[in-house]
């Protein structure tokens, strides 16, 4: 904040509020604002009657308090910064009327996104961190491997989704992220939500999260129910091919964009190139998706810390589609998968 000339940081609910207090809130139509000053003591501005709750959380934040019917912007010039043409970092994730009467009130103060001192800071984990996203990553694989012991045919998407948040919650997460299951044609569409169509003989696709001390997980196998075609069998071998090349390119101070590229060569030289729709990968942490993004025009250079999805897919319109998704973190001279269950082609029932 100094480096940037910022007086002061204004974040809402979100994970950039868990990741400055280990406190995230709920944002609602009640005002809860964190108010970190460049100087001086941490401020939280909420309605009173969740003080007592608060209060004991958060025991050096000094608490602003507003009820129902009181104006909770009332004293927010004093709460800033006593300077009038203060620079202020809004959280991103702010709702735009609390901006918009933010600006309205510190008519002379300049706004920021908050992210340009935030976003360096989430950017590399801590071992901490990485010990948080290690034990969801074990609960999402274990989940799969329990998910792949079941009988699939015939059984529905939103059956099997319930079934894989049951099995998160069994192996250790605190809260179920997300649980994608989609079969047959469905499987085209990445981020399918799951339905009563019901498991068929061929492509079925999970993609599972859990969430465990406010980091996440995220993971994805496309399995085959009976007997696979030649043509599963080649596109499946081509998305692995194309996760393995991007992996072995991970190691500090190559760009993101370059673990992109070399997922999508892989691709495109099997002549599959127009069926990679989305980006290689997205970071991942208090987020599902933060920085850094696996993509063409990401020149940031990786770094130890730094943590990632590598998902190559292939999709095939009408069809079927393919998606093999591991978690990475760069070390000091290559990367960690935090996903180990098998990624070849399983062929279940």
């Amino acid at each position: 904040m100094e480096e940037l000339g910022i007086d002061a940081l204004i974040i809402g609910p979100s994970p950039d509020l868990v990741y400055l207090s280990g406190f995230g809130g709920r944002q609602s139509e009640r005002l809860l604002l964190f108010i970190l000053p460049r100087l001086g003591t941490p401020r939280l501005l909420l309605p009173s009657f969740e003080a007592p709750r608060i209060a004991a959380l958060l025991p050096d934040v000094e608490m602003t308090l507003w009820d129902d019917g009181e104006d909770p912007l009332r004293d927010l010039r004093a709460l800033v910064s006593r300077r009038t043409s203060a620079r202020i970092g809004v959280g991103a994730q702010l709702f735009a009327s609390t901006i918009l009467a933010l600006s309205d009130r510190l008519d002379e103060a300049q706004f920021v996104d908050a992210s340009t001192v935030l976003a360096e800071l989430r950017l590399r984990k801590s071992e901490a961190e990485l010990e948080l996203l290690r034990h969801t990553a074990t609960a999402a694989d274990a989940t799969l491997s329990d998910l792949f012991a079941e009988e699939l045919a015939g059984r529905a998407e939103s059956t099997l989704a319930m079934l894989a948040a049951q099995h998160l919650l069994e192996h250790g997460v605190d809260d179920v992220g997300h649980t994608l299951v989609a079969t047959g044609a469905n499987t085209v569409v990445p981020h399918h939500h799951p339905s009563r169509d019901r498991v068929e003989v061929g492509a079925t696709l999970f993609d599972i999260g859990g969430v465990y001390g406010g980091y996440r997980s995220d993971v994805t196998r496309t399995i085959c129910v009976g007997p696979p075609d030649d043509e599963l069998r080649r596109v499946h071998a081509c998305v692995l091919n194309a996760s393995e090349k991007a992996f072995s390119r991970v190691r500090p101070g190559v760009p993101a964009a370059e673990i992109d590229a070399a997922a999508r060569q892989v691709i495109e030289e099997a002549g599959y190139g127009a069926n990679f729709t989305h980006r290689t990968g997205h970071g991942i942490g208090l987020d599902v998706h933060e920085p850094p993004y696996l993509a063409a025009g990401d020149t940031t250079p990786l770094a130890p810390g730094m943590v990632f999805s590598i998902e190559p897919g292939i999709y095939l319109p009408g069809r079927f589609g393919v998606r093999i998704e591991d978690i990475v973190a760069v070390t000091q001279d290559g990367a960690e998968r935090l996903n180990h269950v098998g990624r070849e082609l399983a062929i279940l029932r």
